[in-house]
């Protein structure tokens, strides 16, 4: 309002505020870390999180007279105690002290015992090394203080130092326009802290910038805010991998699955975006609005953003999206650096969809590598137990666990190691999407070096089921594990045994009925990050049953909701096979509680081929009283296949679904031969998977992944070709092409997977095809807007063969394998003068230590660019096809 009295109230309140703020260092008394810091009761890095809010209203006052009046501070401060203070006594942190003296006007109290307070505390925690979603907090608060008071060190430290938010978006910010933190809360919740750099910077004028900085204008930067939500949004849900908070509502796909966040930074985009770019957003922006941004503007949860930014629409502006991103929100995709894989199918309550993860599992990750997560009939079918306080002892000790997710669990011990592993197939097909990866390092460590997973979707429209089969090779004990958010399940084709005492660690370490409501294990108070004995999660489960199932064998369980759905996993069990039927915990007892299917193989230098088909089914109508759910598959069972390589064992698997038998095999990449017995007659193939369905003995239609040569019954049918190989001969790093010396055949290959390798890489990297055109030498690939850029450091000190770099890179550290993920074995770097050497391993460390083959050529001060593809790499892509058979 500009009217005085306003200020002269926000004036008091700051010089108050401010007159105790440098004093109060403790920071939250439930904030569990040693030792305690803060200012008031924002510990640490949400020290920034008040900060600038203080900032935004202290700018609103900053020119009123009424902070020149006298600061109470020189008057309070006579009254504080002599001596160490009640706080010192209680944490044991020295106290601080504050500037104060004689006729110290509210202006400067503020500035100096809050503002600048503040700003230097987050200053100094901002050369810890480390990129993630606390170091944008620590630079952010800092740079608003700066900004408000001129004070450029601080403005150019978040611009131009090795931690500044340029070195942020160059190494956070993958190709997918995906944050690098595992969990999607945290990832979203660091998009909103960058965008918090934008304006102080745009704004900023000095003589090194008389123009300010866009941030707009780095195309990582506008990557990660489209769609963040959309796109990895399977079957209505918001994945909850990592630490994100428990799944336990029943909600439906709709056509339109944009969120809050996705409409709010679609907005951004459009304010921010250049001229040749409005017409663009404008497209994306009438989209997420359904139509009338007006209205949509009026629900906005930033509306008082809006109120100072909102640009006008043009009437004549088309909500619609491009094929590209079509893809990534309805369609199946995946995401090659973060190393995530999507299937989806189906529309509302018959949309189902399984996600993948195969990439390394980094900050804020659990140890589940190769974690599956299925969605269907309105539920989070396989469970993740999630996240809440990162100290309680269920998410230390039970959540983050392997054996707490939809994996294998090697010799009863978590992953650990390398972390991360390989993209082999990826199909989507009209009816089946497919995905196989591995990621053997993070068994490493029990000796394993086979660790890969086939995961398929089968079906069109309504009815679909789920494959999973999961290869392990090395250790001495593989449990195959299915947990549900449910309790209630009947068990079908063996007989369990009686409920057992203890836990499957024991009697003496039983936790899983001990928890509090804090989610600390009663009896144990005051012990933040305890990790429970034996510490790898199995004295979590209790009231266990056992059985040795003779054949296939079937837990069912009843999830409920509006179609009452239930959830089958159908075992097809190896020989020497134990099952364990066991409940288990929630992450807190209000939580859903949780019960898992075990599947257990025990000796020596074990090789284990788990296969089990996932059947979630539902009542039809729900228009009214639900009826009874009917399943939808009457045979399930595993078909023996022979041939092959010796490095994959071949599996298959029959099912019959509403009358109609579907085949599933799954073999190895290779040139060598493999068969089987059908009620179709025999089948023989060369290379990876097929799908073949049909009717009365009579074959109806094939869908292949990676295989040819495919004859029913001596008839030949589909591909002549399933794997196309060959090698990189020239790149363009700037342009996101690549050129191979093989052709491609005509067709639509956009989506496509095309994976790159050398005997360097610790696994491939794979990259989305978005064009194809013949070249000289074979075929060019365009990448689209997929950088083959990794991200960029700067050479602290180099000699022989090692580079240090001041600038850290978030994927070296993983939460599986700590300061070595091998992500970058292999990978070229160069720097701006040309020369260029391939790193050997890569050590995070404060600098980070980059092992090469040679370091000469790169001098103090360089900038390093790291390439995720380098000529005479091996490149693979892998042919899909589906067709009907006469």
């Amino acid at each position: 309002t500009g009217d005085e009295k306003y200020a002269e109230r926000a004036a008091f309140f700051f010089d108050i505020l401010a007159s105790i703020y440098p004093e109060s260092t403790a920071g939250s008394w439930d904030y569990p870390s040693s030792p305690p810091s803060g200012r008031f009761a924002r510990p640490w890095y949400q020290v920034s999180r008040n900060l600038v809010v203080f900032v935004e209203a202290y700018e609103l006052v900053q020119a009123s007279p009424a902070l020149e009046k006298p600061s109470r501070r020189p008057a309070l401060e006579a009254a504080f105690p002599k001596g160490p203070t009640a706080q010192q006594r209680a944490v044991q942190t020295p106290d601080a002290k504050g500037l104060s003296r004689p006729g110290m006007t509210r202006r400067e109290n503020i500035e100096r015992n809050l503002m600048q307070d503040a700003a230097y505390y987050c200053y100094s925690h901002t050369f810890s090394g480390k990129l993630h979603n606390g170091h944008a907090d620590y630079l952010r608060g800092a740079l608003a203080v700066g900004s408000l008071l001129g004070i450029s060190e601080y403005v150019h430290h978040a611009m131009e130092s090795p931690y500044s938010i340029h070195a942020m978006l160059a190494n956070n910010c993958d190709r997918d326009g995906r944050y690098y933190e595992t969990a999607l809360g945290y990832a979203m919740h660091t998009r909103d802290l960058y965008l918090t750099f934008v304006e102080p910077l745009k704004y900023w004028r000095s003589s090194e910038y008389p123009q300010g900085i866009d941030l707009f204008s780095d195309p990582r930067m506008r990557s990660l805010y489209w769609l963040p939500d959309a796109v990895l949004s399977v079957a209505g849900h918001a994945p909850n991998f990592g630490d994100c908070a428990p799944d336990n509502r029943q909600a439906f796909a709709t056509q339109a699955p944009w969120s809050r966040h996705d409409v709010a930074f679609a907005e951004r985009l459009y304010t921010a975006g250049s001229s040749g770019q409005k017409e663009q957003f404008a497209a994306l922006l009438k989209l997420v609005c359904g139509g009338d941004v007006d209205r949509a503007r009026e629900d906005s949860s930033i509306r008082r953003w809006l109120l100072y930014h909102a640009d006008a629409v043009p009437e004549s502006a088309k909500g619609s999206l491009d094929d590209d991103f079509r893809r990534r929100v309805f369609g199946s995709w995946f995401l090659g650096q973060k190393g995530i894989a999507i299937l989806r199918d189906g529309q509302g309550p018959d949309a189902q969809g399984m996600l993948l993860r195969y990439g390394p599992s980094l900050n804020h990750g659990d140890f589940d590598d190769l974690g599956l997560l299925y969605y269907g009939k309105g539920w989070q079918l396989t469970y993740e137990i999630g996240y809440g306080l990162a100290s309680t002892h269920t998410q230390v000790g039970w959540a983050s666990q392997t054996v707490s997710h939809a994996l294998v669990t090697i010799n009863e011990a978590s992953q650990r190691g390398g972390s991360g592993g390989s993209l082999h197939l990826f199909a989507d097909l009209p009816g089946v999407k497919l995905v196989e990866a591995d990621s053997p390092l993070s068994y490493a460590s029990q000796g394993v070096d086979q660790y890969r997973r086939t995961v398929a979707l089968v079906g069109n429209g309504k009815d679909q089921y789920g494959i999973d089969l999961f290869r392990v090779r090395g250790g001495r004990q593989h449990d195959y594990g299915i947990g549900v958010q449910s309790r209630d399940f009947v068990v079908g084709g063996t007989e369990l045994g009686p409920v057992e005492d203890g836990s499957l660690a024991g009697t003496e370490h039983a936790w899983g009925e001990k928890i509090g409501p804090d989610g600390d294990i009663l009896g144990h108070p005051n012990r933040p990050y305890w990790l429970a004995p034996p510490g790898n999660g199995y004295g979590f489960f209790y009231d266990m049953r056992r059985a040795r199932p003779g054949g296939p064998c079937y837990a069912d369980w009843s999830l409920g909701g509006t179609n009452q759905a239930r959830f089958r996993v159908h075992l097809l069990p190896e020989p020497q096979t134990e099952i364990i039927l066991a409940d288990a915990p929630g992450l807190y007892p209000r939580s859903a509680g949780a019960s898992y299917l075990l599947a257990r193989r025990q000796g020596n230098d074990l090789a284990s081929n788990f296969a089990a088909v996932m059947e979630p089914y539902a009542a039809e109508d729900t228009s009214g009283p639900a009826g009874e759910p009917k399943p939808v598959l009457a045979i399930t069972e595993r078909i023996d296949v022979e041939g092959g390589g010796r490095d994959m064992a071949p599996l298959g698997v029959h099912v019959r679904r509403l009358g109609r038998d579907e085949y599933f095999f799954s073999a190895d990449a290779e040139d060598a031969e493999k068969k089987a017995q059908t009620t179709f007659g025999e089948v023989r193939w060369r290379g990876a998977s097929l799908l073949l369905s049909g009717s009365e003995g009579k074959p109806g239609s094939l869908a292949t992944v990676g295989a040819w040569d495919v004859r029913i019954a001596g008839k030949p049918v589909g591909p002549k070709q399933g794997i196309l190989r060959g090698a990189v001969v020239e790149l363009d790093y700037d342009q996101n092409w690549i050129e191979i010396d093989f052709p491609l055949p005509q067709g639509d290959w956009a989506g496509a997977a095309v994976s790159f390798h050398n005997p360097g890489y610790s696994r491939n990297t794979a990259y989305r095809i978005y064009g194809v055109q013949p070249a000289a030498r074979g075929t060019r690939i365009a990448l689209g807007p997929q950088p083959m850029l990794l991200g960029q450091g700067r050479v602290h000190h180099a000699e022989a063969k090692q580079i240090l770099s001041d600038i850290p890179h978030e994927y070296a550290k993983s939460v599986v394998g700590a300061n070595n993920t091998r992500f970058f074995d292999g990978k070229l770097v160069h720097n701006q003068s040309g020369a260029a050497t391939r790193i050997s391993s890569v050590e995070f460390d404060v600098p980070m230590k980059l092992h090469v083959e040679d370091a000469e050529g790169f001098q103090v001060g360089d900038t390093l660019r790291y390439y995720d593809v380098q000529k005479g790499d091996a490149a693979a892509v892998v042919v899909t096809w589906q067709g009907g058979i006469e």
